[in-house]
């Protein structure tokens, strides 16, 4: 009996111990679903009704932010391949990771795009108690979903280009949830659906390098910002389109450049270190346009260096090399430079005004019923 109360015992400590681990993170923490083994820490689709739920949380590789996996809903009925397509098949479904912190305020950051819409389908994002429930339902929404830290019932939704978003979290030093919520109704399914890219939290001592601002001179970055006196600085930088990466570090004061970019939209981040295990997150300034030796007339598409190609969305791209001459009262106007205030276009029904200040061009654009899209 004794042997058989201390292997119970020692079982009970044993399991303890695994989610004393679970929960402990080191910092700067740092998830871009890259890592397996702290991928597996995450509680996706939990519940009864998790299983079965058409539109539920996967890792993926068919979206992200930076590398090649994120965190995703796909309904793989539709999109077999875990792409970011939902469908109208109504749930509130949740992927958390339990975290314990010190006691103290931290910065939380995650990049995210989710198109949906208003008050139906979206994310939220909650720090919640740890024995909150996080199963999966078809008929309600969570009641912590509006009272909870740090954005209390807020929807992101309404983006399908990748946004990053950092707030500030607190901890008592007791075990808490992250959560990120996916909610859709049963009506119509507005893709893109959710996707969750590099998630990080961290204390800042220092403060955070705000003003983050950049010059572009021909193949040259210079990226500066209001530097704490003292405060040592990293700056990283990526390029996709350009394949081009790469971390500057030991930055002292509050600029620096970085030389001889190639050609692309470039994403900057600075995360300050005020000591040794004191480093914070890194704060983003996106979409940076390094263009050397190219510039584009749009209202002279027949300048020097210029060709273009007509077709129908149907055909070869590149069928025929000609700009379309149909002008404002052409149907289809593909392209047309407007100089007169108050102008609109009429392949629009007169709802779209093309001037506002100076001058303006469009080109490419098409009408299906009520909405207007580019092909």
């Amino acid at each position: 009996m004794h042997l058989i109360k201390r292997i119970a015992f020692l079982c009970v400590v044993s399991i303890c111990m695994q989610s004393v681990a679970a929960q402990s993170i080191s910092l700067p923490y740092f998830n871009g679903w890259e890592d397996e083994a702290e991928n597996g820490q995450w509680i996706m689709n939990s519940g009864m009704n998790g299983p079965v739920a058409a539109n539920r949380w996967y890792v993926s590789t068919k979206e992200s932010f930076s590398g090649a996996h994120s965190l995703l809903i796909s309904d793989l009925s539709v999109a077999p391949d875990t792409s970011a397509v939902y469908s109208s098949s109504t749930v509130s479904i949740v992927a958390a990771r339990t975290i314990q912190l010190p006691r103290g305020t931290y910065d939380l950051s995650f990049a995210w795009r989710s198109y949906g819409e208003e008050g139906k389908d979206g994310l939220y994002v909650a720090w919640v108690d740890n024995m909150s429930d996080i199963s999966t339902s078809t008929s309600m929404m969570h009641s912590w979903v509006e009272t909870s830290q740090p954005y209390r019932g807020r929807m992101f939704y309404g983006s399908s280009r990748w946004q990053v978003e950092t707030v500030s979290i607190t901890s008592q030093g007791v075990p808490m949830k992250l959560v990120f919520l996916w909610t859709n109704d049963g009506t119509t399914a507005n893709n893109p659906s959710v996707c969750i890219d590099d998630i990080q939290i961290s204390r800042n001592s220092c403060g955070r390098p705000s003003g983050i601002k950049s010059e572009v001179t021909d193949d040259d970055v210079t990226l500066s910002w209001t530097a704490n006196e003292g405060a040592e600085y990293e700056v990283r930088y990526d390029s996709q389109y350009a394949q081009r990466a790469d971390t500057v570090k030991g930055v002292r004061g509050g600029e620096m450049t970085v030389e001889d970019l190639p050609n692309g939209v470039y994403n900057f981040y600075v995360r300050v270190i005020c000591a040794p295990g004191d480093t914070s997150i890194w704060y983003p300034h996106l979409g940076v346009v390094v263009n050397a030796g190219l510039c584009l007339d749009y209202t002279n598409l027949e300048g020097e260096g210029v060709t273009c190609y007509l077709s129908s969305e149907e055909e070869n791209p590149y069928q025929s090399v000609g700009v379309d001459r149909n002008g404002i009262d052409g149907a289809p106007s593909r392209h047309t430079v407007n100089t007169e205030r108050g102008e609109v276009d009429p392949y629009t029904g007169g709802v779209l005004r093309v001037y506002r200040t100076g001058s303006s061009c469009r080109s490419g654009w098409a009408m299906r019923g009520r909405e207007e899209q580019k092909p």
